[in-house]
């Protein structure tokens, strides 16, 4: 069997680099703003009862800066496991393109989600399912092409 890799198969690769761009630059920075804000300091990820008494945190605070860690944390989860299989089903050619456009579908809800889950906007950002299950889907059809020889 002899593999040929699409040449689009290079914006696949950009679209994973801005995943990583956007998880480590623009979804880590609110959480770091309301580490300082909230003079909550890592490894906390959840600050205890007697945390959020101490700095004297009002439920607003509190809201807040756990929607920023949720937010940051549910992208690291997601793209631990998903961006494996994102990269091997780009290197099929017949779903090279069709990845590409689901990568950025997903790339652009998760985004919005992330950003807009303090601020009551996380209703819109489940639409990247669609992007993740085309692209699962894709993925499983190939792995089944691939056991039939």
């Amino acid at each position: 069997m002899q593999f040929t890799l699409s040449p689009n198969y290079g914006y696949v690769l950009l679209t994973s680099l801005a995943f990583y761009l956007m998880q480590n630059f623009i979804v880590v920075l609110p959480v770091l703003l309301a580490r300082r804000k909230y003079s909550i300091k890592a490894p906390v990820q959840y600050p205890s009862d007697s945390l959020v008494k101490e700095k004297k945190l009002s439920k607003d605070d509190i809201h807040h800066y756990l929607c920023v860690q949720r937010a940051h944390e549910n992208n690291v989860e997601f793209f631990s496991f998903f961006l494996p299989l994102y990269l091997v089903t780009g290197l099929f050619p017949d779903c090279t393109d069709h990845t590409i456009v689901s990568g950025l579908v997903i790339l652009a809800f998760r985004l919005l989600g992330a950003l807009g889950y303090p601020y009551g906007l996380r209703k819109f950002s489940g639409f990247f399912h669609l992007g993740e299950w085309y692209v699962l889907w894709m993925f499983g059809r190939e792995a089944y092409k691939l056991t039939q020889g």
